[in-house]
């Protein structure tokens, strides 16, 4: 059983929706592509890692996601403002190549906290999840959020728009980005007003993808909640909206296909999920979400293994209003059960 929490904070997740959703602000419904045969990728390692990617240096083919847990993280933090719901602190701090900015809201009440770790949608970045941020603070938690690799303050218009030329920039983008969330999880441990052992996370869209390897991997992060994510690159990226999966590869052509399934397939959230249990995780997904489509949310939670659960709403990619207070009472409510109760 989840509780529910007050109507009025509730319904601020719609902000969340809104910006998942297509640009004219309204879900689409249309009927998903037929899955395409799957081909062994036969494209040179030199085209599969084009781009000159910065990847994790202690990455192994067992543990793409290893990293240096004790180099220092060189924290700096910036109070930014204080309102009388949550305090903004400005927050870098270092990863194996460089710095990462976020953003951290904590409640204008004494703490220690409960703390979840948000992580965002492609296109956006740390400064877009106030949605997310209005409805967990008030519920008692600090929420930290960074900058995805060539996201916000971490890349250019022009890098971004590159990813999908070069296949290696994209698995730096998903592998380097789950390491720079472990470093997050590290920040987030050594803060006083985080409780130890109570650290939740929330990924939407793309920040579910990392999210679900991420929980995988840090044992640290209880009860994840993923957001409109889906498994199996090849069904996302054929089966996707061709305007945000084009983002990743040259949508039709096959060869561009090939060479960033090859590369990013050992980071598939499939292959990681499972190893969240024993700790439960929820998934949330539309039904007619047409971005990442239903049948890439099922995978996910196919390949995920009990405990697990999964809210299917009716909608796209985030629910409308009549959905987004059943999501958000599941949302907050799975929070409160599994990082508040003893």
């Amino acid at each position: 059983m989840v509780r529910a929490r007050g109507t009025a904070a509730i319904l601020l997740i719609a902000a969340i929706f809104a910006a998942c959703s297509n640009s004219e602000g309204q879900e689409r419904s249309r009927p998903l592509r037929g899955r395409a045969a799957y081909a062994a990728p036969t494209v040179a390692p030199r085209t599969v890692y084009a781009g000159s990617p910065s990847l994790p240096p202690l990455a192994t083919e067992d543990d793409p996601f290893a990293y240096d847990a004790t180099a220092p993280l060189n924290p700096t933090e910036k109070h930014l403002e204080s309102t009388p719901r949550y305090a903004t602190t400005a927050v870098t701090y270092q990863t194996y190549d460089g710095t990462v900015p976020g953003l951290l809201y904590t409640p204008s009440v004494p703490g220690p906290f409960p703390c979840v770790l948000a992580a965002h949608g492609v296109t956006s970045n740390k400064g877009s999840s106030i949605g997310l941020r209005d409805l967990v603070v008030p519920a008692g938690y600090a929420m930290f959020t960074i900058d995805a690799r060539f996201h916000g303050d971490r890349g250019t218009p022009e890098q971004f728009h590159e990813l999908q030329r070069y296949p290696g920039r994209v698995r730096e983008l998903f592998q380097g980005t789950v390491v720079d969330l472990r470093r997050a999880l590290d920040y987030l441990a050594q803060r006083p007003d985080c409780i130890p052992g109570r650290l939740g996370l929330v990924g939407t869209s793309m920040g579910g993808f990392m999210g679900a390897a991420l929980a995988g991997v840090d044992e640290r992060v209880q009860a994840p909640v993923l957001l409109f994510s889906g498994a199996d690159w090849r069904l996302w990226f054929t089966t996707g909206h061709a305007g945000v999966v084009g983002i990743f590869y040259q949508y039709g052509n096959q060869v561009s296909l090939d060479a960033v399934v090859a590369a990013i397939d050992p980071l598939d959230p499939s292959r990681w999920i499972g190893r969240i249990a024993p700790r439960p995780v929820l998934m949330v997904h539309g039904d007619a979400d047409d971005v990442v489509p239903p049948a890439t949310g099922q995978a996910l939670y196919d390949a995920a293994l009990d405990p697990k659960t999964v809210l299917w709403y009716a909608g796209g990619h985030g629910p409308g209003a009549a959905e987004a207070r059943r999501v958000g009472y599941t949302l907050v409510g799975w929070l409160d059960q599994y990082l508040k109760t003893p």
